[in-house]
């Protein structure tokens, strides 16, 4: 069951306008993962089927190589270092955004904004795919080949 959010803003976010930190600290940005096909996996602490999802990152991140595979947590340093670490999930490959967590889903997927969202850029950045839910590693092998 995926988790979604309220009623959201007039205005939504466009992918230029998300920002996103690195867990440990410093600016992140998509620019950085062009060139390539990437995939982002949008999730909060209090989403069971987000933390499910992150028990499996080894083998989403073992699908995608040679991909970049980026967590995006949708919540405070605090929390999202936390549940890291109770899941035992290394935290070099989190992201956290800056930008209200509505407005980062709806700027990566359609309304509503729902979790768990998973989302494959192509090499120029752009979204190519997305899914709401659980993702699987054969769909991560199937947008690293679509996405190129």
């Amino acid at each position: 069951m995926a988790l979604v959010f309220g009623a959201c803003c007039a205005h939504a976010a466009s992918l230029s306008e998300v920002r996103f930190d690195a867990l440990g600290g410093g600016p992140r940005s998509l620019t950085a993962l062009k060139g390539k096909p990437a995939v982002l996996v949008f999730w909060r602490s209090d989403c069971a089927p987000c933390l499910i999802e992150l028990r499996g990152l080894a083998g989403l991140q073992a699908a995608a190589a040679p991909a970049p595979l980026v967590t995006v947590a949708l919540e405070g340093p605090a929390s999202a270092a936390q549940a890291l670490r109770k899941m035992d999930v290394s935290p070099e490959r989190a992201w956290l955004s800056r930008t209200d967590a509505r407005l980062t889903l709806l700027a990566f997927g359609p309304a509503p904004p729902r979790l768990p969202l998973s989302v494959a850029l192509d090499s120029r950045g752009a979204v190519c795919a997305r899914h709401v839910g659980l993702l699987g590693t054969d769909r991560v092998r199937q947008w690293v080949k679509q996405c190129r």
